[in-house]
């Protein structure tokens, strides 16, 4: 297997991991995470995509294999993109036409052209042939390993314990679960357990020699359990029992509330999170949210005189808020109450003594990356925070079976039910932002995801199973690969090409015919998405083919003036996935020039844009800004910018990493 950008002794342990012979076994390959992540076209990001996403078919194995052959151009994204199109024929993909390939969504000239000369090479439909053999993947195994069994993998057990009462009792409990385990250390180990990582003891040593990973009877259980019951508590977050005590007594005097929350799939399924669970509770709220194209990202000027219009007394940001100091201002004077709940990066300045942090002035914060917050986990998603958010306020008005304090007045005590079952709705949505918003499916994010996509099929939430239905996936296990590229999309769709009241719309749906509908209309909006961006993709690679200006560029930013602004985060996407390079997308738009960036591990695509800002200024000694606006984090980013200082900000992202 000729991989590129891949080592002969990368490539040889890449080998000896046991990815080819035991290709059902993909979570061996966590042990050359490292390596494998340096490969080109294969980030972080898309390694613990890759792992997550395990769909019970046997284009699984095919998408695998053809992404593993290294074909110039095909990313991991390209590949499953190809191979699902055919279902369990391989072959009719193999010895398809160009014309058959240029026909799938996303799949333009470059790809299908890449794809066709490959196996046109009688050498490498040979190898392809060889590799095939090799793979017996089954569909028992795959379940297996979608539900964490440890069945096959080895582990080493030394140091001393703590949960266990011997090594005797761990082994046993391993061997009980189908595990294996060995007293030494070796490349076909998988993991050592060591209570003490940073040992230098031999076997710590061979461990991290070869790749293997380290950890602790704390991760290993963790690892097998992902149980709810394990999640921080929410108070630990800054600023959550002062939101409690808002929205408990916004509640309390009948306050009119209103949740603002963002137009893609986290700031849908956070707002749906924040107003059904106050709705329950008895509280009188409603949601609103910005238009891409009137309002761009987060809160705005429009959305608070809206709201105070409308009477509003309090307002909920949700997936938004962090950086929109102006805004909560002007709330406050108009004498409206406003939470922020965030989990974008806290804005910041760059001074010569250090970063200055700009925290809006808000009657309560809670954002995980505040810097004195100490939250031990900081990668939540914003639907992550809202569910949080709930779950503290239930702690806090129930208990032993009723009410302690007089919080919803309309609910009467037979209602009341018990907190799993309050919360296991709440979960399934946190569960689907969490995958959907791309954030490491680490600690709390996996057990919130593994917990959550369990009961996706139980809840009773008309809309969730209208979309399911209308995409063909009813009666199938959900998994997060369905997530990420069926269920999501549709989400998204509406706030891309319209609006994304659609999707908050169908989850409050109560009448099945109305659900089915809406359902089939979002389904309807994101294929003709696929197509908008299949072209547009396409255009952008071209571009990058064919103008000199890209060629030293490590930070790619494409400018395409006619796309429709909702889609250059997918394609910032797409390409970043084929050049492995942090990618800029830009738009023509009605205030100027909008982009989406999409960042790969290593790179603060965020920070790096503070920097640029704070150098431009020092530069031209004035107030002015490169950007009109800008926000994100570390893996994605959003911006809008003059049109003439375009090639402004290509300059500065030319050449080196840290610009």
């Amino acid at each position: 297997m000729n991989i590129d950008g891949m080592s002969e002794e990368t490539l040889e342990k890449f080998v000896d991991s046991g990815y080819i012979h035991q290709f059902a076994d993909i979570y061996h390959l966590k042990d050359y995470e490292d390596e494998i992540v340096s490969t080109k076209g294969f980030g972080r990001k898309s390694f613990d995509n890759f792992i997550e996403s395990i769909d019970n078919s046997r284009n699984t194995e095919a998408y695998r294999v053809i992404f593993g052959l290294g074909i110039s151009n095909i990313g991991l994204t390209n590949a499953k993109m190809l191979c699902h199109q055919y279902n369990d024929d391989i072959y009719a993909l193999i010895k398809s036409t160009k014309d058959d390939l240029v026909k799938i969504d996303g799949v333009g000239e470059i790809i299908a052209d890449s794809f066709v000369n490959y196996f046109a090479d009688e050498n490498n439909m040979e190898e392809f042939n060889n590799l095939l053999k090799e793979i017996n993947i089954k569909k028992s195994e795959a379940v297996s390993l979608a539900n964490d069994n440890i069945a096959n993998k080895t582990f080493v057990i030394t140091g001393s314990l703590n949960h266990y009462e011997n090594r005797d009792a761990l082994k046993n409990y391993i061997e009980s679960l189908g595990g294996k385990t060995t007293n030494s250390v070796s490349k076909k180990t998988d993991y050592l357990i060591n209570n003490d990582s940073l040992s230098t003891s031999s076997k710590n040593k061979n461990a991290s020699k070869l790749g293997i990973p380290i950890i602790s009877e704390e991760e290993f259980k963790e690892y097998l359990d992902a149980d709810i019951e394990e999640l921080y508590s929410p108070f630990l977050l800054k600023g959550m029992e002062e939101t409690v005590r808002i929205i408990v007594a916004a509640i309390n005097d009948r306050k009119k509330i209103r949740v603002i929350g963002d137009y893609d799939i986290d700031g849908i399924c956070s707002g749906y999170i924040l107003t059904s669970g106050i709705e329950r509770l008895g509280g009188i709220v409603d949601f609103d949210v910005p238009e891409r194209i009137v309002d761009g990202y987060g809160l705005n000027e429009r959305l608070i005189r809206k709201a105070y219009d409308d009477g509003i007394e309090l307002i909920i940001t949700c997936d938004n808020g962090i950086a929109a100091s102006s805004q909560v201002k002007l709330a406050k004077q108009l004498g409206i109450n406003i939470v922020i709940t965030d989990h974008h990066e806290v804005p910041f300045e760059i001074t010569e003594g250090g970063k200055i942090y700009i925290l809006p002035e808000a009657d309560a914060v809670i954002d995980q990356k505040q810097p004195d917050c100490t939250y031990p986990f900081k990668e939540l998603c914003g639907a992550g925070i809202t569910y949080k958010v709930i779950d503290a306020i239930y702690e806090s008005v129930y208990l032993n079976g009723t009410y302690t304090i007089d919080v919803a007045n309309d609910v009467k005590s037979e209602d009341i039910i018990s907190k799993e079952e309050f919360m296991r709705e709440f979960l399934v949505f946190a569960a689907i932002a969490t995958v959907g918003d791309i954030v490491d499916l680490v600690s709390e994010n996996r057990t919130i995801v593994k917990n959550g996509l369990k009961h996706i099929n139980d809840i009773d939430n008309k809309g969730l199973k209208a979309l399911i239905e209308a995409n063909e996936l009813t009666g199938k296990v959900i998994s997060s690969y369905h997530i990420s590229f069926i269920i999501g999309p549709c989400i998204n769709a509406g706030g891309r090409l319209d609006t994304a009241r659609k999707a908050f719309e169908l989850f409050r749906c109560t009448s099945e015919n109305e659900a089915v509908i809406k359902a089939i209309e979002l389904k309807d909006i994101n294929d003709e998405r696929k197509d908008m961006t299949a072209f547009y993709t396409e255009k952008a690679l071209d571009i990058l083919k064919n103008d000199d200006r890209y060629k030293n560029q490590n930070v790619i930013v494409v400018y395409l003036h006619d796309c429709h602004e909702s889609l250059a985060g997918i394609i910032a996407g797409r390409i970043k996935e084929i050049y492995y390079k942090p990618v800029f997308v830009l738009t023509d738009c009605e205030e100027g020039v909008k982009g989406s960036g999409r960042s790969i591990e290593g790179y603060s695509m965020y920070e790096e844009m503070v920097k640029a800002d704070t150098r431009f200024r020092q530069e031209n000694t004035t107030d002015e800004h490169l950007f009109i606006k800008y926000g994100g984090h570390k893996m994605a980013a959003g911006l809008s910018i003059d049109k003439d200082r375009i090639d402004i900000f290509r300059e500065r992202y030319k050449g080196k990493l840290d610009c």
